[in-house]
C-alpha cells in the first residue's frame, strides 16, 4: 500500500512522524503523492505505540477512495448501458434549478456577485460570435441544429456544471446523449438573462431578480437500478464484521508496531486467539458495532462455568456442551484470575475497534470489575515453593539419580533448567532459548545475556534484555563445563524443539509438571517453572537485596522512570545474586 511500517523520525527536530506514500492508483484523487503526520513525540516507545492508529485511519481513507471509484466506473457502466432520458420539462427544471443556484451566490456577497458579473461578460464574448452561425447550422455541422464548435464551447464551459445538476437530481446520463447536451446548453441560454439579474442586484437597476420558482418542481424519476454493495462506504461495511474479522486486523497492526519485539506480541496475540474464538462462538458473529454490556456480562459470566485445561475431546466441543460436561464431570472450573485475563484481552481487540471508528463505544470497558472484586488475593506464598518442596524436587532421581525421559528427549535440560530458575529467577523461556554464545565471561564473572538478537529468541520487554551473573555454586556444579562441550555456535540445550508457539519451553515444562505433581505431590496450584521465579523474589527478600537490584536481575519493571537511568555493575549484581542460598541437593550431579 506504500506505508512505512514504523514511524519516521525527523532527522533535524527528532519528532516522529507517521509517513505514508500515496498509492499510485489513488494519488491523482488523493491529491498528494505523500503524506507527513506528526506523531507530536519524540519517544520512539509512544511513537510506535501511537502509529499502528494513525496508518490504519489513512488505510481506511485510502480504501474509501477506492471504493468511490469503483463506484463511480460501475455508474459509468450503468449509465452507457442504460442511461436516464430527460423531456423538456425536466430540463427546463434543472436549468431552472441552475438559475437559482447562482442567485444565492449574489447574496452571499457582493464580492461574490461581482465576480460572477465578470465571469457572465467574459462567457457572453466567448459564445457571442457563434451568435449569428446558429441559424446556418446544418444536419452535417451537428445532430441537434448547433454548428459543432459551438456545441464545444459550451460543453467546456458548462459539462461539470450539467454534471453535478444531473447527480444531484439522481440521474445517469453519459456526456454524449442527448439529454446531457440538452442540459448543457440550456445552461448556455440562461446566461444573458442571469447577466442581467446580477448586475441588477448589484447595482440596482431597478429591477428585483426573483428566483424560478419552476426549480421546486419535481423531475421525472430516474430508472431504477440495483445498488450495489459496493457503494457502502468501507467504514460503514467494516462495522458489519464480527470480533474476528476485526481481531485479524488488531493483529496486523499490533504485529506492525512490535518493532524488535515480534516473538512475545506474537505469543500474547495466539493467547488473545481463543477468548475471540470463544466470544465469536457465543455471540454468534455478532457485528462488532452492535455488542452490548449485556453481552459482555452473560459471556463474563459464561466463561467462570468453561472448564479449566479441559480434555482434546471437549475443547472440540461447543461452549454449551463443555458446560454441560465440566457440570456432570465436576471438572476443574476456569478460575476468576483466569476470566479475568481473557476479558482483559476482549477489551483490548473492542478498544481497538473504537479507536478505528468501527464502534461507537467498548462495552468490555469495566467488565472486569466484578471479577477483580471475586478474585482472592493470593499472596505470594501460594505460587511459591515452600522448603520441603524444594528438598522434593531438588532430592528427586532428576538429580540424584540421573533419572531423564526414556526416549532421550530434552536431554541435561530436565537437569539445568530447574537449577538456572533457582538461582536467577528468570522466565524458563528465557533459560530455554539460550545460545552458547549468551553464557559470557566479564572480569572473572559468568553471566548469562538475555537478549532477543536472534530471530528464535523473545524477550517480554525491553527492560528483559540484561545480564544475570551465574550463582557461584552454580558453577561448582559444572553448569560452564556443561555448556563449553555444546557446539559454540549452537544452543545451550540442542535437545529442545520450538514448538508451534515458537516456544522450546512448552513441552520440557509439562514433563516437570507431571514429575512433580504426578510423582513428588507438589501442590497443584503451582506453575511449575514460574513458581521458582517467585520462590527467587521470595529468597531475594529475604537475604537483603535491594528491590531495585532484584527487579534488575530478574527483568521485572519497576514502573518508577529514574530506574531507567544509569546502570548497575556486573560485580555489584554478583555479589547480591551469590546472596541466594544454595538449592538443597542431596547428592550433586558429578
Amino acid at each position: 500500500m506504500g506505508m512505512l511500517a514504523q514511524p519516521w523520525k525527523h532527522p533535524k527536530t527528532g519528532v516522529y512522524y507517521c509517513r505514508i506514500v500515496v498509492p499510485k492508483d489513488i494519488r491523482e484523487a488523493y491529491g498528494k503523492t505523500e503524506i507527513r503526520k506528526s506523531l507530536g513525540t519524540k519517544s520512539a516507545a509512544e511513537a510506535r505505540r501511537l502509529f499502528p492508529h494513525i496508518s490504519d485511519g489513512y488505510r481506511f481513507e485510502f480504501e474509501e477512495l477506492r471504493r468511490k471509484a469503483e463506484l463511480a466506473d460501475n455508474l459509468k457502466v450503468q449509465a452507457e448501458v442504460k442511461p436516464d432520458v430527460l423531456n423538456r420539462r425536466d430540463v427546463s427544471i434543472l436549468i431552472s434549478r441552475f438559475y437559482n443556484n447562482e442567485l444565492l451566490k449574489v447574496q452571499h456577497s457582493k464580492e461574490n456577485a461581482l465576480s460572477l458579473i465578470t465571469k457572465y461578460d467574459l462567457i457572453a464574448v466567448r459564445l457571442s460570435q457563434w451568435n449569428d452561425s446558429k441559424a446556418e447550422a446544418t444536419d452535417e455541422s451537428a445532430a441537434d441544429g448547433l454548428p459543432l464548435d459551438y456545441e464545444q464551447e459550451c460543453f467546456e464551459l458548462f459539462a461539470d456544471d450539467a454534471e453535478d445538476l444531473l447527480t444531484k437530481a439522481g440521474y445517469l446520463i453519459p456526456r454524449n446523449q442527448a439529454s446531457f447536451k440538452a442540459v448543457v446548453t440550456g445552461i448556455a441560454s440562461v446566461i444573458p438573462k442571469l447577466r442581467d439579474a446580477v448586475t441588477s442586484a448589484v447595482f440596482w437597476t431597478g429591477t428585483d431578480p426573483q428566483p424560478e420558482p419552476m426549480a421546486n418542481a419535481e423531475t421525472s424519476p430516474p430508472l431504477q437500478r440495483d445498488n450495489p454493495e459496493q457503494s457502502k462506504p468501507l467504514l460503514e461495511k467494516l462495522k458489519t464484521e464480527s470480533i474476528t474479522a476485526v481481531f485479524e486486523r488488531y493483529k496486523e497492526t499490533q504485529l506492525r508496531a512490535a518493532i524488535g519485539n515480534e516473538k512475545s506480541v506474537e505469543r500474547t496475540l495466539n493467547d488473545y486467539s481463543s477468548v475471540i474464538k470463544r466470544f465469536d462462538e457465543f455471540s454468534n458473529g455478532k457485528p462488532v458495532s452492535q455488542i452490548t454490556k449485556t453481552d459482555i456480562g452473560h459471556f463474563r459470566d459464561l466463561l467462570l462455568r468453561l472448564p479449566s485445561r479441559p480434555r482434546r475431546e471437549i475443547t472440540s466441543k461447543s461452549l454449551e456442551d463443555q458446560i454441560k460436561i465440566a457440570a456432570s464431570e465436576n471438572l476443574p472450573l476456569l478460575s476468576p484470575n483466569t476470566a479475568r485475563k481473557q476479558m482483559m484481552a476482549l477489551s483490548s481487540v473492542l478498544e481497538y475497534a473504537v479507536e478505528v471508528g468501527l464502534s461507537d463505544s467498548n462495552p468490555a470497558r469495566g467488565a472486569t470489575r466484578r471479577l477483580t472484586q471475586s478474585i482472592e488475593r493470593v499472596s505470594g506464598e501460594f505460587k511459591q515453593y515452600s522448603q520441603s518442596d524444594l528438598v522434593k524436587i531438588f532430592s528427586s532421581p532428576i538429580f540424584t539419580q540421573g533419572f531423564r525421559p526414556s526416549n532421550g528427549a530434552y536431554g541435561e535440560a530436565v537437569y539445568w533448567l530447574p537449577l538456572l530458575a533457582y538461582y536467577t529467577g528468570a522466565r524458563v523461556e528465557e533459560l530455554a532459548q539460550l545460545y552458547v554464545s549468551d553464557v559470557k565471561q566479564e572480569k572473572g564473572i559468568h553471566y548469562l545475556h538475555i537478549t532477543a538478537d536472534k530471530a528464535d529468541k523473545s524477550v517480554k520487554n525491553k527492560g528483559s534484555v540484561r545480564k544475570v551473573p551465574l550463582h557461584k555454586h552454580l558453577v561448582a556444579l559444572g553448569f560452564i563445563d556443561y555448556v563449553s562441550q555444546q557446539p559454540a555456535d549452537g544452543r545451550v540445550f540442542s535437545k529442545l524443539t520450538k514448538g508451534s508457539d515458537g516456544r522450546y519451553a512448552n513441552k520440557i515444562s509439562t514433563w516437570l509438571s507431571y514429575q512433580w505433581r504426578n510423582k513428588l505431590d507438589i501442590r497443584q496450584d503451582i506453575k511449575p517453572m514460574h513458581g521458582f521465579r517467585h520462590t527467587w523474589k521470595t529468597l531475594a527478600r529475604d537475604v537483603g537485596i535491594p528491590k531495585e537490584v532484584s527487579d534488575a536481575i530478574t527483568g521485572h519493571s519497576s514502573g518508577d522512570v529514574s530506574d531507567t537511568y544509569g546502570q548497575y555493575s556486573l560485580e555489584l549484581l554478583s555479589r547480591q545474586i551469590d546472596l541466594i542460598p544454595e538449592a538443597p541437593l542431596i547428592i550433586s550431579m558429578s
